[in-house]
């Protein structure tokens, strides 16, 4: 599996590096100190002699909440340089929800992107910080790692029949289009949440359900996609496909590890910015 990932990775890096010069970091400085939502959302730093040396980390009166995703990036780098030697280098990495359409030939990292665009992915901090920084930031509480998840259920025969999903409140970017709300209508076997403070569902619960449904947030991925995985249940990927764009399904890093048909099943649900959306089931 570990092979797998690494050959889908180096070649994203391959691609990205017939585009890079000798001017691509001058150029990366320059875009990530005038463009005020790149200079808020993303990390400089550098690695030298396996230390972790930070240029450039997030403040909160720029990326408020993100300021934690930020954070579990950092340690989960240090994490990285305690157990491995890396090589020295400089990275930039964008920790927003969003692919950078007009930065996409920089070295800059991201944490998600459409399956036919360009740019090199980076693991997110959800591996050792699991819950949404929405929630973490208003409570304080301690990071859970995603290896610390206990009680799962792998008891088929105790989970409920139901097409679950838990989820914030969150429309696409720029759009009045929400999934979640959508599929939160329908009545069963859907059991589909939107929550709040007041109705949090800790992770381990999610294997009470035979069917996890990934829904997408403000942009057509989520973090919670690889830790459905665990739950031994049947996890069904909805993507929302705008039609008046030309992105293919959005992935972040773990994406590369499960395929189609094999390890989850997809529907899609195409809309556009002018008409209803409409379901359609991948063949």
């Amino acid at each position: 599996m570990a092979e797998i990932l690494f050959s889908k990775i180096k070649k994203d890096i391959l691609a990205i590096n017939k585009k890079i010069n000798k001017y691509s970091y001058v150029m990366a400085d320059i875009a990530v100190n005038s463009n005020y939502k790149l200079n808020a959302m993303t990390l400089k730093i550098e690695i030298k002699n396996n230390k972790l040396i930070i240029h450039k980390k997030l403040e909160k009166s720029k990326a408020g909440h993100f300021v934690r995703r930020g954070e579990g990036i950092l340690k989960l780098i240090q994490l990285t340089l305690d157990k491995y030697k890396l090589k020295d280098k400089i990275i930039y990495i964008y920790v927003g929800d969003e692919y950078l359409y007009k930065y996409k030939n920089l070295p800059i990292f991201t944490i998600a992107k459409p399956g036919n665009k360009e740019g090199i992915l980076f693991p997110d901090q959800t591996f050792i910080d699991i819950e949404p920084e929405v929630k973490t930031n208003k409570t304080g509480e301690k990071a859970t790692y995603i290896n610390e998840i206990q009680n799962i259920n792998i008891d088929i025969k105790t989970k409920k029949a139901e097409l679950f999903f838990i989820g914030q409140n969150i429309n696409l970017y720029k759009t009045d289009f929400n999934i979640r709300q959508l599929l939160a209508k329908e009545s069963a076997p859907f059991n589909i949440i939107i929550n709040n403070d007041s109705n949090f569902i800790p992770m381990n619960e999610f294997s009470n359900y035979k069917y996890l449904l990934n829904l997408s947030g403000a942009f057509p991925w989520s973090f919670r996609f690889k830790f459905l995985f665990m739950m031994y249940s049947l996890v069904i990927n909805v993507q929302t496909i705008n039609t008046d764009y030309t992105d293919k399904n959005w992935m972040n890093i773990m994406d590369y590890l499960f395929e189609k048909d094999k390890d989850y099943k997809e529907i899609c649900y195409y809309y556009s910015n002018k008409d209803p959306p409409k379901e359609k089931a991948n063949k």
